[in-house]
């Protein structure tokens, strides 16, 4: 997991360094077995806790997906569900039952919140 923190951190560097602010997102949720949940949690920790230490933002889907049905996650388990009115519906119903239209809005309030604090009106 080393290896994983020192890439991600060298990305993180990179990023700051050509003047953008990077944001960090946990993974999605997997049901399909083929990656541990103790490795998925591993690696959410360290994302969360290189975006804690570089004081750069967080979009933490694996949590806000983990509480929709089924994870936010389609039939295979590993793909995101998408609702039927399309993945940019942002419809109180769709974005708490699908898990395209859920990260959609998690990335839009974040993009927002940035907007705002960084150019206030």
């Amino acid at each position: 997991m080393s290896a994983f923190r020192n890439d991600l951190q060298q990305i993180i560097n990179t990023v700051i360094s050509n003047g953008t602010l990077p944001v960090l997102m946990t993974t999605l949720p997997r049901n399909d077995g083929f990656v541990s949940q103790e490795t998925l949690n591993a690696i959410n920790e360290q994302i969360i806790d290189a975006a804690n230490a570089n004081m750069i933002p967080l979009i933490n889907v694996y949590r806000g997906l983990s509480e929709l049905p089924n994870a936010g996650l389609d039939g295979d388990n590993v793909s995101l569900s998408v609702s039927p009115n399309g993945g940019g519906s942002l419809a109180v119903s769709d974005v708490t039952t699908y898990g395209v239209n859920a990260v959609n809005l998690y990335i839009l309030r974040t993009l927002e919140l940035l907007r705002s604090s960084l150019f206030p009106a």
